[in-house]
């Protein structure tokens, strides 16, 4: 694994890199991504000196529920296409759920100074996280489901989470103490300085940010036990660099980063994959090795995967080369501890009703673990195209997550008065959830109320099929129209597509039900209505992939280290062929609404709020979709400017997305680019709604692509 200070980007291309490049507010910056320069750990620790010249920043319904399953071998055609464009509206309450104001309070990094170096440890302002503010959902009148129907939360009168409130995250000053001390002899005296001049509350604020706005769409702690003097110095670390990065705080986010990366291969050999001598592993008795156990403890500390899954989170989404390889790397580590842990879940298999509060989080936090592996592995493969590493044939053996109203009790009292009614296991299995979604199959040994899926098991779900659904396109490539199996057999192959597409379906009436159950028996809070907003994100992928049968872009476009290796990137998307097929169209259909969406809700409202209120997977979704839609834009441009006609679908397309440009672009010059309009319309929006550094990474790399649209036009 490189070293950590050769990997570690200087400040100012950290500041391009992991967070969008301006230091003003995201709706305020318009610049690009520079070069990335990596320089030694001294230089980097030589301009951080100056960390007063970190720049401060500005605080700136649907159908009732029905049967999931119903026609399922019917005719495909019959469903509605396209089956995402929702309205406005209701768009609106999953994308812009309700923003705390209080969140914002203390929004500028410095505030002068005094949250940064040691000194008052009072905040200003309370920055506690709260759930009271909930704008309740319409009550909407659902018709009786079908015996075989999927629920969401279908039952939960008991339940009233809009009245609770979190309790606000406190770090004290003899805390930090402790953590700096425990830190002395784990990371270089440079960086060690760095944390000892932040103030507590600096600390503090972070931790609270990342709660707020990044544990929001990844939820791996259980915040209601969630102990600060417990959680390990590398964790916290990594927790405050998230934190950081939400504060617009880039330098502050790359010395958190570089602590927790130090520190954590100084703690622990498990997490840089060093065990005992090769040598000895080698000239031992094979049949009767006599090297000393592991203990389960050591192998398998929570804290640890913990730990390594955020910073694989901070690597990828920086849009660092070599950071982004770092993180390729942990994915060995990812599924092999995913199956122990599957196994240790397995022989754990002591009956619910004897495991006490502590013993339940433990074993909820291992499955949570498991998920946000899923998640991530999924979320790398959109972006960079390799394999996921996850089988549903063993992997999916996992428990699906438990009921929220366990998850998100309070106290072991309340906990153990939820379990009264709902068990705090579950007998399906993530495979089961699956197979019901993709083909309608009932375990005949899983209780009805077990089917009864909250946003977060949603969430999961859909990643799960995003993975499955990528294993099962790169089949249908090999078996294209062209092979010939698929000419003795083209039938398989058609039925294979319908039900990929059914199961996005039945996912999408998911999210639909859930959204549905807003009424004043259940208040959503900040968390769920994400969650599915960003299941929504992860299905248009998954559609666009199956049915132009590929990986809808070239992946290896944010894989370049140069201007040379980018223009190489570019023109090898571009001379890819097309497979013109009769799906074609609808996957470039659903692409355009996940266009759409900032447009129909409104440009400028994105651009202000998108950073603290959409997820990442958001900005990927639309990477994909926008790299699809303006190669079908461009080759349709060049038909019509060889003098063919396009028929009435493709005329639709075109026009829709002229409709969507004339409300931000003026021009009206028939002989521009529509593809290249489009496509740097869109780099505007990486550049200037996200605060991770691998988004204007792609506006720049758009901005590239709309020349050659230009270039190939004229």
């Amino acid at each position: 694994m490189p070293n950590v200070s050769t990997a570690l980007p200087s400040p100012q291309s950290f500041s391009t890199q992991v967070v969008a490049e301006s230091s003003e507010s995201p709706n305020e910056s318009h610049q690009t991504t520079a070069g990335t320069d990596h320089i030694s750990t001294a230089a980097f620790l030589d301009q951080l000196q100056d960390i007063e010249g970190i720049e401060s920043i500005e605080p700136s319904t649907f159908s009732t529920q029905h049967d999931v399953y119903g026609n399922v071998h019917g005719d495909w055609t019959d469903v509605p296409v396209p089956f995402f464009d929702w309205p406005s509206q209701e768009m609106a309450d999953f994308a812009l759920p309700h923003l705390d104001s209080q969140l914002m309070d203390g929004f500028s990094p410095l505030e002068g100074l005094s949250s940064i170096f040691p000194g008052d440890n009072d905040l200003s302002t309370d920055t506690r996280v709260t759930h009271n503010d909930q704008t309740q959902q319409p009550s909407i009148e659902q018709s009786s489901p079908s015996p075989i129907c999927l629920k969401v939360n279908c039952s939960v009168p008991q339940t009233t989470r809009n009245q609770k409130t979190a309790s606000p995250i406190r770090l004290t000053n003899e805390l930090r103490e402790k953590f700096l001390k425990d830190l002395s002899t784990r990371i270089s005296p440079e960086i060690l300085r760095f944390l000892s001049s932040f103030a507590t509350a600096l600390y503090e604020r972070c931790i609270q940010r990342y709660i707020a706005m990044f544990n929001t769409h990844v939820p791996l702690f259980h915040l209601p036990s969630l102990d600060l003097d417990k959680i390990p110095a590398p964790l916290l670390l990594c927790i405050c660099a998230i934190g950081a990065i939400y504060r617009m705080e880039r330098k502050v986010a790359a010395i958190f980063y570089n602590a927790a990366h130090q520190s954590l291969e100084s703690m622990s050999s498990l997490s840089s994959g060093r065990g005992p001598p090769l040598n000895g592993l080698l000239l031992q008795d094979w049949i009767k090795p006599t090297g000393a156990e592991r203990s389960e403890s050591s192998n398998n500390s929570l804290w640890i995967s913990q730990t390594k899954l955020l910073l694989a989170l901070f690597e990828t989404f920086s849009g660092d080369l070599e950071l982004c390889s770092i993180s390729i790397h942990r994915i060995g580590f990812f599924v092999w501890d995913f199956r122990a842990r599957l196994t240790w879940l397995q022989s754990h298999t002591t009956h619910h009703d004897d495991l006490t509060w502590e013993a339940w989080i433990e074993r909820e936090s291992v499955k949570r673990i498991m998920y946000g592996y899923i998640y991530f592995c999924n979320l790398a493969s959109i972006l960079y195209g390799y394999a996921s590493g996850f089988s549903m044939l063993t992997d999916g053996n996992v428990e699906m997550p438990c009921h929220h109203s366990l998850w998100d009790a309070f106290t072991a009292e309340s906990w153990r008065e939820t379990a009264k009614t709902r068990d705090s296991g579950s007998p399906l299995r993530l495979k089961d959830a699956v197979s019901r979604l993709l083909d309608g199959t009932i375990s005949s040994d899983v209780p009805e109320e077990y089917w009864e899926w909250d946003p977060y098991s949603c969430c999961v779900a859909v990643n799960a099929v995003s993975i499955y659904i990528s294993h099962m396109t790169q089949g249908l490539y090999i078996l294209g129209e062209g092979s010939d199996f698929a000419q003795t057999n083209s039938f398989q192959v058609s039925d294979i597509t319908n039900q990929m597409e059914m199961a996005i379906s039945r996912c999408l009436q998911l999210i639909k039900d859930a959204r549905v159950r807003a009424d004043e028996s259940y208040t959503w809070d900040e968390t769920e209505g994400p969650l599915l907003f960003n299941s929504l994100a992860l299905l248009r992928v998954s559609y666009c992939r199956i049915m132009t049968q590929a990986e809808s872009a070239s992946r290896g476009m944010l894989f370049c280290l140069n201007e040379n290796e980018n223009e190489l990137a570019i023109q090898q998307f571009l001379s890819e062929p097309t497979e013109w097929t009769k799906y074609l169209n609808r996957a470039v259909s659903v692409a355009l609404e996940g266009i759409l969406i900032p447009t129909r809700i409104g440009s400028s409202l994105v651009k202000k709020t998108a950073a603290f209120t959409w997820a990442i997977e958001h900005a990927f979704a639309g990477w994909d979709s926008i790299l699809l839609v303006t190669k079908w834009l461009h080759a349709k441009e060049t038909l019509q400017r060889r003098g063919a006609a396009l028929d009435e679908a493709d005329l639709k397309i075109v026009q829709r997305v002229r409709d969507m440009l004339a409300e931000d672009i003026e021009s009206d010059d028939s002989d521009t680019s529509l593809a290249a309009t489009l496509t740097r319309s869109w780099a505007g929006f990486y550049d200037d709604t996200w605060v991770w550094g691998v988004t204007p990474k792609m506006g720049k790399m758009l901005r590239q692509l709309a020349t050659h649209y230009e270039n190939t036009t004229k």
